[in-house]
């Protein structure tokens, strides 16, 4: 029985390792979304999903107030620099004008 837990324990270090890895490779950006004055709250669940429209991305409020807001953005690998949904973003109609920091997000 030692040699079977020996076993498990060591199968399952190179498969927690990957997935770590992985992780590890999406897309990041830190933006600030100017937000039209009929948005009541930029934090609001339902207004972010609208804005994303993509399950693969996740906006984390970082600050800001009603009128502009900054958010930490991931997504994707396969987005560099999260460039496709910055730009989705800055195509809606209740978003004002979107800005990439320089600032890169916190872990």
């Amino acid at each position: 029985m030692v040699r079977r837990r020996r076993w498990i324990y060591l199968a399952t270090i190179p498969l927690g390792m990957s997935v770590v890895a992985v992780a590890q490779e999406n897309c990041r950006a830190r933006i600030a979304i100017s937000v039209d004055a009929e948005v009541p709250d930029a934090r609001d669940p339902s207004f972010l999903s609208g804005l994303l429209a993509d399950p693969q991305y996740r906006l984390t409020w970082v600050s800001g107030d009603s009128d502009l807001v900054i958010f930490d953005l991931s997504g994707p690998a396969g987005d560099p620099d999260c460039a496709s949904m910055v730009e989705q973003i800055r195509r809606s109609a209740a978003v004002l004008e979107v800005k990439r920091l320089d600032d890169p997000p916190l872990d």
